[in-house]
């Protein structure tokens, strides 16, 4: 594999893509690159850090969010505490865990 790469499920873009808004596409697309791209299951990352890696507001990336998470593509593995970020993962669909 070639250093720099962030392998990706097809099925994110066969299935999804033509679904997924604007917001959707660019937050799983940054924690795709925080986990998958960093040999990662999860990874702590907070609304600041989507901010810089999106170019969206805050209120898009929480929109963006909360829109994978229902539509069960991301899940929140850790909740934010204090200064820790919450924690997400994405989710292959069909994967099972």
């Amino acid at each position: 594999m070639t250093e720099g790469l962030t392998n990706m499920p097809n099925v994110y873009i066969d299935e999804y893509l033509p679904e997924l808004s604007g917001a959707e596409v660019k937050v799983l697309l940054a924690i795709l690159r925080r986990t998958v791209g960093c040999q990662k299951e999860s990874e702590e990352i907070s609304l600041s850090q989507l901010e810089r890696m999106t170019g969206l507001t805050r209120h898009s990336v929480i929109d963006g969010l909360r829109r994978l998470i229902e539509r069960g593509l991301v899940v929140q593995t850790q909740e934010a505490r204090g200064i820790r970020a919450a924690s997400y993962r994405c989710v292959i669909p069909g994967e099972q865990r």
